[in-house]
This record gives structure tokens, sequence and C-alpha cells, in this order.
């Protein structure tokens, strides 16, 4: 009785804190709890922050940063990049490998060439460009979890829009994961799927957001016959990309990469909306 009554005193109520900010051209929001309100608070800023930077490190509408000064001068010979921003470049060859060609981050014809000895890049044509766009708002949501992770946050749920969703442990009210709901490609009101996340990724890609706006790498040309995909993974990063290959590869190539990697799944509307098996 008494053991009981001290760890009722101990205990401390977890708080709920919600922050939101615009960056990468996305709404992003997170959600945190934590006993103290203030640090959850400025964990929250920091990672804003970071998303930002990141904005600054990729960004191809910004004349400054590192992927715009690569795509003005990679195709003139190899440029030395920063490790960071050839980790970035080695991560997206690492998922065009795994998806089969069907992710890539070039525009245009030709090829990246990674020098890992010297940390540099070369494009293989005047017309191979790079386009953040496959991949970077995933790994902007994992740099924010990251973030949050190290400022000691044990539950949390961070998004960029319905681009890519992250999470951290559970809401202290459901045990099995932060609610997310898939929407159906016929209606914003109609929910084709429910998930729950914990410590894994969601992201979704389709045509009722931007049109047919992703490109096949082989044809050059957007796919048909997929409105929507949905994709988990253990990171932002993963997720974000698969997303966008399996609108290429459709549901048969989904089901190849999800029976060669165990951890991932994907919910394709083609125009049938169910779970790939």
């Amino acid at each position: 009785m008494i053991l009981a009554l001290l760890l009722a005193v101990l205990a401390v109520p977890e708080i709920r804190y919600e922050a939101s900010h615009v960056s990468m051209g996305s709404d992003y929001k997170i959600v945190v709890y934590g006993p103290d309100q203030a640090k959850l608070a400025e964990a929250c800023e920091a990672a804003f922050t970071e998303i930002d930077r990141l904005d600054d490190l990729l960004s191809n509408y910004k004349p400054s940063s590192e992927l715009s000064r690569v795509n003005k001068t990679a195709a003139k010979g190899p440029v030395k990049v920063t490790p960071e921003f050839f980790e970035f470049l080695r991560v997206s060859d690492e998922f065009r490998r795994r998806t089969f060609g069907a992710f890539d981050i070039t525009l245009g014809r030709g090829r990246l060439s990674l020098d890992t000895r010297n940390q540099t890049v070369e494009f293989t044509t005047p017309e191979t460009q790079l386009d953040p766009g496959g991949i970077g708002k995933g790994l902007a949501v994992d740099h924010a979890i990251d973030i949050l992770k190290e400022a000691g946050i044990k539950r949390a749920l961070v998004s960029a829009g319905m681009s890519t969703i992250n999470a951290i442990g559970t809401p202290p009210e459901d045990a099995a994961g932060w609610k997310v709901t898939i929407r159906s490609p016929r209606s914003k009101d109609e929910v084709a799927a429910t998930v729950w996340l914990k410590d894994n990724s969601l992201s979704t890609s389709a045509t009722y957001e931007k049109g047919r706006h992703i490109i096949d790498p082989k044809t050059r040309k957007p796919p048909s016959g997929v409105e929507a995909v949905s994709s988990i993974g253990l990171t932002g990063t993963e997720s974000d990309a698969i997303t966008k290959c399996f609108f290429v590869l459709g549901r048969k190539g989904a089901a190849e990469y999800t029976r060669l990697h165990p951890t991932t799944r994907a919910f394709v509307c083609d125009p049938e909306c169910s779970w790939v098996k």
C-alpha cells in the first residue's frame, strides 16, 4: 500500500505538445509527450531548425544550396562535396539498386558517378540534374526524429503533411501505436486503410495530390494504372523512396520488394485498394 502511494506521488503526468512549421514546401507537424512543456517546445524547435538546414543543403530552388552547386558544375567534371551530401547521394543510389532502377533522383539522360575515396560526384551527361523530391522529406523527418530522441523524448509523431509520417514509441492512450488513416483516392472522406505506427514510418503518394507527377526513369514518362501508394518502412527515407518506385513497379514489383525486405509493407490502389501480399 505504501509502495503504491509512493509510486503515485512520484508519477509525473505526460503533457501533449504540438507544433508546426513550413519548410521544403510542406507543413511539418510534430506531436510529442513528456513531463516538461518547455523542454518539449525546445526539442520541437531544434527539430524544425534541422529541417530548415536540410532544405538549405538539398533545395533545388535555392541557388546557394549544395545541390544547386552540384547541378551547375558536376557535368563539367568531378565535384568535391561535403560528407553529408555524399552520404545523401550514396543512400539515394542504394535505393536505385534496391528498387530495380525504379527510384532515381536524377532527371534527364545520364547518371551519377560517385567516387567514394575522393568524395566527389560527376554527371555522365550535361542533361543530368538532381531532384531530391523523391526522398528529401523522408530524410528530413528522420533527422527530426533523431533530434527528438537526442532530447530524451520517448513518444513523438513527425509528419511532412501526409507525404511522410514517422513515429517514436506510442501515445499514452494507445499501446498499439499512433493511429494514421490512409484516404481513398476516390474521396478525401473515405478511409481506405488504417495503420498504427510504432518506431516506423508511413509515406503516401497519390495522383489526387499532384496528378501524375511521378516519372518512370526508364521511359521518362508517368506510369499508368496506379492511383495511390502508401508504404511502411523502418525509416522515412525508405518509405518515401519506395512509395514513389511502387508507382513504377506496380503491385507485382511492390510484392517482390516487400518479400526481399520483410520490414516493409505496401498498400496499392490500382484501382483496387489493398495491402500487397
